[in-house]
């Protein structure tokens, strides 16, 4: 039940993906991108969250405030269509709707932090905190950065079909990720996924340290 959930949570709309050509120079994108994480300590913005589920008639549309401190730091503040937060902090998970908190360690569960790494990875940008279990893909258009995250390791691969990651060539910023859920039978165009779809982006400024709060 806790990683359905976790699965479910886990910066413009995302392109057209026929106009996306591989990227040439993968080791100068990737230390690139390296460093300009670096320069990050922490970001804030809005967010959207479209949930697409193959049996549903439209989406569940999902809007919120979105803060990451480095480097293992984040919240999920939603507002509409119902208040509730989701903070990672460390190897620690809360979930808090209308007041009732739940509190989850996952450093005893190696596939849920595994999948806490996915997540704040991709929702960062911070790839290099992905190992040999993931297989990842570079592509690019007029205006950014298309990354494909596959992972290889067989228990994630149940969870996980793909996640994709844009990022803005402006300012290396995510502009949207992408997490493709896993099935056996569903074609490519029929799984279902979460995508989340950033925007007012500010980058290093001043988060109160109880946004990551992990206590009850």
């Amino acid at each position: 039940m806790v990683l359905c959930m976790v699965l479910m949570v886990c910066f413009s709309m995302t392109t057209a993906q026929n106009d996306l050509k591989p990227v040439t120079d993968v080791n100068t994108l990737t230390s690139k991108i390296n460093t300009e994480m670096k320069k990050v300590s922490s970001l804030q913005s809005k967010f959207k969250q479209v949930k697409h589920i193959a049996t549903m008639k439209s989406d569940l549309i999902s809007n919120g405030n979105f803060f990451y401190s480095k480097s293992d730091k984040v919240c999920l503040e939603y507002t509409s269509p119902m208040k509730y937060l989701i903070v990672i902090n460390g190897s620690k998970i809360k979930m808090d709707m209308n007041g009732k908190k739940t509190i989850y360690d996952v450093s005893s569960n190696g596939l849920m932090q595994e999948m806490v790494t996915v997540i704040s990875s991709c929702m960062t940008g911070n790839l290099k905190t992905l190992n040999s279990k993931y297989k990842i893909e570079y592509f690019q258009n007029e205006k950014e950065y298309v990354i494909k995250v596959y992972p290889t390791d067989s228990i994630v691969k149940n969870l996980i079909y793909e996640v994709d990651l844009h990022l803005l060539k402006s300012d290396m910023s995510v502009s949207s990720m992408k997490m493709i859920e896993a099935s056996k039978n569903a074609k490519a165009k029929d799984r279902d996924f979460t995508e989340y779809i950033y925007t007012e982006k500010e980058l290093n400024g001043s988060i109160p340290a109880d946004k990551f709060n992990v206590q009850k």
